[in-house]
């Protein structure tokens, strides 16, 4: 039971020290890419309000839209603190948002949908943390 707990423990938060700067840019990058279908969800969403109804209502994905890509932008080229600060804000914000409609008759999916980008959002603003400190320490 305990090494099961210790393999699960490690898949789900993996210590990022071990790594160096190459790996942690590299794992950055891949990660970053599940952003992507995200991106592309949100987009098709807004062109078919687009095309299905008033144009002024694919505005509401606009914020979904500028948070990935500006996040996704931030994070993969500057790999810094502020950039895992930033991710790590936007999954919470996103989170506390996604809990509160499901009070408001939100859909119980859509609260373990942002579970899940929370988790992943702490993941890469870790490996963000041990980059900055990988560059940190490279210049001493």
């Amino acid at each position: 039971m305990g090494i099961s707990f210790d393999r699960i423990y490690d898949f789900a938060w993996p210590d990022f020290r071990v790594y160096n700067g190459q790996d942690l840019s590299r794992y950055l990058l891949w990660s970053l890419g599940l952003f992507v279908p995200l991106f592309a969800y949100y987009a098709a969403v807004a062109v078919v309000l687009v095309n299905a109804t008033e144009t002024w209502v694919a505005l509401a994905y606009a914020p979904h839209l500028a948070t990935i890509a500006f996040v996704g932008v931030f994070v993969s080229l500057l790999g810094t603190r502020a950039g895992g600060c930033v991710l790590e804000i936007v999954a919470l914000v996103s989170f506390k948002l996604s809990f509160w409609q499901l009070f408001l008759g939100g859909d119980v999916l859509q609260v373990l949908i942002a579970a899940l980008f929370l988790w992943y959002s702490t993941n890469l603003a870790r490996a963000c943390f041990a980059l900055a400190n990988e560059r940190y320490n490279a210049h001493w």
